[in-house]
């Protein structure tokens, strides 16, 4: 066990072998290993592994165990229920103690130096990996932390990097697959480093260009000219040459759909779509919402079709099935609203389509909703909601070891006692 690390897979693997042969006699083999995983034994090497499996095989942790002074160190307790439960003494050394519930509980003189302690702030920006199993979000804190996006597997994330968690900032991944965030008038490149993500390289954007949308041949922005009307423009990029122009209001969100298509945000009418040919170029399409648009995601089915997603100040979640017909009028677009529910109990800040029957939603509510569209179904499905929260209402932590773990448990603990008062 010392020399082969305990990754989910494996975990899986035993916890499934146990379950179907004589669950009762693997838990009561756990336990014997971690009552003898005190700190004088060498037995203690385990104590962490055996707690992991057991956590596994029995969700709720018995209450009656001693768990007082045992060595536990790189135990992975994620989501765990620890209230009211006396850990006094024990080490928990580089353990995964993220979204546990503490309250209540003794921690007092346990060592949790490196110890995994996190909760996730509001949601900024989402952007899918092109493998499609990844799902990288940044954080109001400047984390970004990429998610393990798997169906059926457990939702485990790593934070790849830190930067400014600014509203507004975007990410994504160009046509080669390299990361970027674009903010106000500046592009960043990034490196997708073993550890960290790092800056490779900045590109600077004229003042006067706004609200940038790049698809893999086509630029869209906004210009502003002083003494003109804001204009909304369409870049071929192989051929560097303007498609088109048109007069719009003030746009939060823009993208294009297909090769001559427009569509953008407005505060009165939800989204706008327009065509750039001669034929269509007064005619304008509308996606309506009740509410401003908060953010904007499309995706390309087939060359005719695509999803067009958004939220709203009140959580709500919309998306459409748009083909875009490009011979001309008087048909030369459909819609079909495929969602609409609410998934965040605040302002909805980002949304990406992970593929035809997926999407992810970020909310001011700290939280990740994966979303799956349902046929004849508004509502959709709710797959899974990734958040990180600490609840440490009551719990005890004096003399625990590791400074910056125990600083952070004692600001949340404090937070906790303020609000009660």
């Amino acid at each position: 066990m010392k020399k082969v690390p305990l990754n989910h897979e494996i975990l899986e693997f035993a916890v499934a072998q146990w379950r179907k042969s004589d669950p009762g006699k693997a838990i009561a083999r756990l336990i014997e290993i971690i009552n003898r995983a005190d700190h004088a034994n060498e037995a203690n090497l385990f104590g962490g592994y055996a707690l992991t499996l057991l956590y596994r095989l029995q969700p709720i942790l018995p209450h009656d165990q001693n768990w007082q002074n045992k060595v536990f160190d790189g135990a992975n307790l994620e989501d765990a229920d620890l209230s009211e439960m006396n850990f006094s003494g024990a080490s928990f050394i580089a353990a995964n103690l993220a979204n546990v519930n503490f309250e209540r509980a003794n921690f007092n003189k346990c060592d949790l130096t490196g110890v995994r302690l996190e909760e996730t702030k509001a949601v900024i920006a989402l952007a899918v990996k092109p493998s499609e199993n990844g799902l990288i979000a940044l954080y109001s804190d400047g984390i970004l932390r990429e998610w393990e996006v798997k169906s059926g597997s457990e939702m485990g994330f790593t934070n790849v990097g830190n930067m400014q968690g600014e509203t507004g900032t975007m990410i994504g991944f160009d046509s080669a697959g390299k990361p970027w965030t674009h903010h106000g008038q500046n592009r960043t490149f990034l490196s997708m480093a073993q550890d960290s993500w790092q800056v490779e390289g900045n590109f600077p954007i004229k003042d006067t260009y706004d609200c940038i949308y790049v698809s893999r041949d086509r630029v869209a922005f906004t210009n502003k000219v002083d003494g003109k009307p804001l204009e909304l423009t369409l870049v071929d990029l192989n051929s560097i040459e303007k498609i088109a122009t048109r007069q719009v209001k003030q746009p939060q969100w823009i993208a294009v759909l297909g090769p001559e298509t427009l569509i953008w945000s407005d505060s009165s009418n939800g989204f706008l779509i327009a065509h750039t040919n001669e034929v269509t170029q007064g005619v304008e399409y509308k996606l309506e919402m009740p509410l401003e648009p908060t953010c904007l995601a499309v995706f390309q089915c087939d060359p005719r079709v695509y999803l067009v997603a958004s939220g709203t100040n009140d959580g709500r979640i919309f998306a459409w099935r748009v083909k875009v017909n490009e011979d001309g009028l008087p048909a030369w677009i459909e819609s079909q609203k495929i969602l609409e529910t609410k998934a965040h109990s605040g302002p909805v800040t980002t949304v990406v389509i992970r593929n035809e029957n997926q999407l992810a939603t970020g909310g001011a509510d700290r939280a990740i909703a994966l979303l799956q569209f349902v046929d004849g179904n508004l509502a959709g499905k709710l797959e899974r909601t990734l958040k990180r929260t600490l609840r440490c209402k009551g719990m005890s932590i004096e003399g625990v070891k590791g400074a910056d773990e125990y600083k952070l448990l004692e600001a949340y603990v404090t937070q906790y006692e303020r609000e009660a008062i």
